[in-house]
């Protein structure tokens, strides 16, 4: 216990250490920092007026969720817009840090394991190069808040503590509004193998040993946690729908309709190999060489819902889509 604490505590140091001092010579020079300032500048000037004027015609700020701009805009009247903006994203490194060590803690149930683990999420490529690169703080900090929800999740599931429901449900509302599409793609990538997982270990405890899970085992444990299962599941879809029901709004009027640009995350990696670096070698690391070892450990009968979602990204990590990379490459690793 004390061992894993100095463990965390030794990753958040290194983590503001390594990270916070690097932010000062990446982040203004991002792709999307400055455009996020922007943001959190209209806010800082203008809380509640949806249009903004100064960008050519004019646009309406429901096109984005909020959270990550107006906390920017809050932290402004502290010590200006620039101050806002490394405030977020200290606390998007801190968050990320201690969201790796809550998953890891959650897959494995070794505060040891979950301790190494938060301290090889410092180093993840993943993450210098979604925070020193791509500068993408609002898709830190939504990818973040949901590695957190998901323990609250599981207890919910196995326990039905209605308290566990509710932090579950708060932190899931905190993901939305601060990335619309991380909440989709962790629903489905995170969320849904949790669930599954959380099957097998009810399921585990019916039988002397996971050989016996059967899948008539299975569907009776599935049956048991249903309401459960059901009730997480639409309060999810209320607040997914209604925390950022101007954002909807604006995308039902104001359709995206644009023909497809140019991406390097849809080239063929083989024949555009600089592109392959920048979506592919790079996000992926160290965890290419370990890739044998992370399919044998994720494809055990505990783990198959994680591993089969980890297939299925792996697949799309291969390029040919354009499925918001900035948001997908942080979620790769860290299932791993």
């Amino acid at each position: 216990m004390k061992q894993t604490n100095l463990l965390l505590l030794l990753a958040l140091v290194i983590g503001l250490a390594f990270h916070g001092s690097a932010l000062f010579f990446t982040l203004e020079s991002t792709y999307d920092a400055l455009i996020h300032l922007f943001f959190a500048d209209h806010y800082a000037s203008q809380w509640w007026e949806p249009w903004e004027y100064r960008w050519y015609t004019g646009f309406t700020v429901m096109g984005y969720p909020p959270l990550a701009h107006q906390m920017m805009a809050l932290f402004s009247f502290l010590g200006g817009l620039k101050f806002g903006l490394y405030s977020v994203a200290l606390a998007g490194i801190v968050l990320f840090i201690t969201g790796a060590y809550r998953f890891g803690l959650l897959l494995t149930g070794n505060r040891h394991i979950a301790g190494y683990t938060a301290l090889l999420a410092v180093g993840s490529s993943t993450f210098i190069e979604t925070l020193h690169v791509f500068g993408q703080l609002p898709s830190i900090i939504g990818l973040s808040v949901l590695l957190h929800a998901l323990p609250e999740i599981y207890e919910w599931i196995r326990t039905g503590r209605g308290v566990k429901l509710l932090m579950a449900l708060s932190l899931i509302a905190v993901t939305v509004t601060s990335h619309h599409v991380t909440p989709i793609f962790g629903m489905v990538f995170f969320i849904f193998p949790l669930i599954g997982m959380a099957i097998m270990d009810e399921a585990r405890e019916g039988v002397e040993n996971a050989r016996q899970i059967t899948f008539k085992v299975f569907l009776t444990s599935f049956r048991k946690l249903f309401w459960r299962i059901v009730s997480f599941g639409m309060g999810s879809l209320v607040l997914i729908i209604v925390c950022i029901l101007p954002y909807w709004i604006n995308s039902k009027q104001n359709p995206i309709t644009q023909v497809p640009i140019p991406h390097g995350s849809r080239d063929n990696f083989l024949e555009v190999t600089s592109s392959g670096l920048v979506f592919f070698l790079i996000p992926w690391g160290i965890l290419l060489f370990l890739l044998p070892y992370i399919y044998y450990r994720f494809y055990s009968k505990r783990y198959l819902f994680f591993g089969v979602s980890f297939s299925i990204l792996t697949l799309l990590g291969t390029g040919g889509l354009r499925l918001y990379p900035e948001c997908c490459l942080g979620i790769l690793p860290l299932i791993s």
